[in-house]
């Protein structure tokens, strides 16, 4: 986060798209998606689409579990945006970040 604020004019504005993980219901088809849907698409398309089919949704996981938002936002304020906004979309699924460099 240094570096692309560093790079930014003061004023300019940085935004990210991040993974996120659908709540509640949503969370279940969310789940039979990247556990059956992908992986099985993948395997149509090719074998390297398979194993990003089975990487897919773990990975996103794991993302989350050790990255929270408040953790990224906290990057974002120390780095020179101090006033980051969130907007989850899909279901929670996607997660954008944006804000201006002071």
């Amino acid at each position: 986060m240094a570096e692309l604020t560093r790079v930014l004019k003061p004023g300019g504005k940085l935004v990210s798209l991040e993974f996120g993980l659908p709540r509640g219901a949503w969370r279940l088809l969310w789940n039979a998606y990247t556990r059956l849907v992908l992986p099985t698409v993948g395997r149509w398309i090719s074998p390297g689409w398979a194993a990003v089919g089975r990487f897919l949704g773990g990975s996103i996981e794991r993302y989350v579990r050790t990255t929270p938002t408040q953790a990224v936002l906290r990057w974002w304020r120390d780095a020179g945006v101090p006033a980051p906004r969130v907007r989850r979309l899909s279901l929670g699924g996607v997660v954008v970040i944006w804000g201006e460099k002071n």
